[in-house]
């Protein structure tokens, strides 16, 4: 997996969305901070809730 660290994968949910009607609740974008923030505060508590 360390190979493909550097790859880049570009998502399209497009389709998801056309024929499911799906839309993601969350944007990375906006809840990147927030985790970092909850990482920061709490490193061991953070890293047990996500099983790290």
């Amino acid at each position: 997996m360390i190979d493909m660290a550097g790859d880049h994968y570009e998502i399209d949910i497009s389709r998801a969305e056309k024929d499911l009607g799906w839309e993601p609740r969350h944007r990375l974008i906006d809840e990147i901070p927030g985790m970092c923030q909850r990482l920061k505060n709490d490193p061991s508590a953070w890293r047990e809730k996500n099983g790290i």
